[in-house]
């Protein structure tokens, strides 16, 4: 979809969305550095942490044509990443729901996303208000610009994100078949079916 702003409404899953190139979408493992900073990162693949007791619909802003880094003042949380846009498109995701898929110019930027709560003419079924912005540079860069009691993190503490076949992987190399728990053999199974390494 070629657009420079958009609007939709959409519901969240698993307590976190993706913002991908739209040819390379991997799930991403959370660990406790990540969890505090309220993001994992890859550069072109990003998870979102999204507040634990929010339920219900979220409206969605997207602003592809941004030319500089601007907090909503009613955000309670605003976090700032490098992002890479691959030659297909950036996608928008709900866990593994595509939402809306974007051709945004090939290239670096910086991905500023917010939070906020909904304004007043929304619908009740409206829980939040989840903002992006593309921001084109040469120079992205992170940042924790506000945060909320969730975000314990003052700083970035990782920029490492790894996926989840890599992270079973790499379990996988290093302990015998017997150690690894019943969902981690499940795990195994899917990502054989499914998954190219």
């Amino acid at each position: 979809m070629t657009t420079e702003r958009l609007e939709i409404t959409a519901p969240i899953f698993d307590g976190q969305f993706i913002v991908s190139n739209a040819e390379k979408y991997v799930f991403m493992t959370w660990t406790r550095e990540h969890i505090a900073q309220g993001f994992v990162w890859s550069r072109d693949n990003v998870a979102l942490a999204i507040p634990s007791h929010m339920a219900g619909d979220f409206r969605i802003g997207v602003n592809t044509t941004a030319t500089e880094r601007v907090v909503r003042p009613d955000a309670f949380r605003a976090i700032v990443v490098p992002f890479h846009a691959g030659p297909r498109g950036v996608a928008l995701r709900n866990f593994d729901y595509n939402l809306v898929t974007l051709d945004l110019p090939e290239g670096s930027y910086e991905l500023l996303w917010q939070l906020s709560l909904p304004e007043t003419r929304e619908p009740s079924t409206v829980a939040l208000r989840l903002d992006f912005s593309f921001v084109r540079t040469d120079t992205p860069r992170f940042g924790i610009l506000r945060r909320d009691r969730e975000i314990s993190a003052s700083h970035v503490l990782t920029t490492e994100g790894h996926n989840v076949a890599v992270s079973l992987l790499e379990r996988i190399n290093t302990l015998p078949l017997e150690a690894l728990r019943p969902e981690e053999l499940r795990e195994i199974k899917e990502l054989k079916k499914n998954l190219m390494f």
